[in-house]
């Protein structure tokens, strides 16, 4: 392990054990806000209740693929705010926009040429393999814990945009798991003081390195947001982008609690 590593680990699990917390499966989305929950629409939870071969997955994401594809900032917002809007980026993201071809081999949305789909399976069958033989044990592994950023619509309803473990939580999903253990995506690149002041001295006085994501994404604060703040969204158009990705998980939930 690397020293960050190391000094991440003794974070989690000695120093500051409330970086890890349990989380609902079902409260969790990916950042198309598709839900991992057995009951979600997760495109990998999908496949793997067709079967858990690699030609049934593959199909099964093909077909998914096929029609979702990787929206434009335009779309989500609703309307054209120029050039920069035919990228995707999201208003929380500093500093973070991509063009719709970066998306081509990720396994977030379509188009998906079809040289991209195996080496999309196979990590999300070898995750499941690794589970059903050897359980799930994060605490010892590099990976860690599934790393989420909590988003809180304006009924204060609050999911888990998982950033990284989508893998992991589609399978452990399909297993049947409800709970899972997740940490904060900030609080993951964030390392100890002890950490910071050794890298300073060792590295010849080098700055900390950026703050990085938020903790938490509240669509009520929009007009807090970075790229609201700079200009390039206005505050509605935050508030778009928020409710086009995430407004239907945050309804359902609203209207389920209601109903108990």
């Amino acid at each position: 392990m690397r020293a960050v590593e190391i000094d991440r680990w003794l974070l989690n699990h000695v120093f500051m054990r409330r970086r890890v917390f349990s989380v609902r499966v079902a409260d969790c989305v990916d950042e198309l806000g598709h839900g991992f929950g057995k009951d979600g629409d997760h495109f990998f939870v999908r496949a793997l209740a067709h079967g858990t071969d690699e030609e049934t997955v593959a199909a099964e994401l093909r077909s998914h693929y096929a029609t979702n594809l990787m929206p434009s900032t335009n779309e989500l917002v609703g309307h054209d705010i120029g050039a920069v809007g035919e990228c995707y980026f999201l208003p929380w993201e500093e500093g973070r926009i991509r063009p719709l071809s970066k998306f081509e081999y990720s396994h977030k949305a379509g188009p998906t040429p079809e040289a991209a789909l195996r080496p999309i399976v196979k990590p999300l069958l070898g995750v499941l393999h690794s589970l059903e033989t050897k359980g799930y044990r994060p605490m010892w592994t590099v990976e860690g814990y599934p790393r989420v950023i909590v988003l809180e619509g304006t009924g204060g309803t609050r999911k888990f945009l998982v950033r990284d473990g989508s893998h992991r939580l589609a399978a452990l999903s399909h297993l049947g798991v409800e709970e899972v253990d997740v940490c904060l995506e900030k609080d993951h690149w964030t390392p100890s003081a002890a950490f910071r002041m050794l890298h300073k001295v060792f590295r010849g006085g080098k700055k900390d390195p950026p703050a990085g994501p938020p903790a938490i994404v509240r669509e009520a604060d929009a007009k807090n947001l970075p790229h609201v703040r700079s200009g390039l969204l206005t505050e509605q158009d935050g508030r778009a982008v928020f409710t086009a990705l995430y407004g239907h998980c945050m309804k359902v939930d609203s209207e389920a609690r209601q109903e108990c």
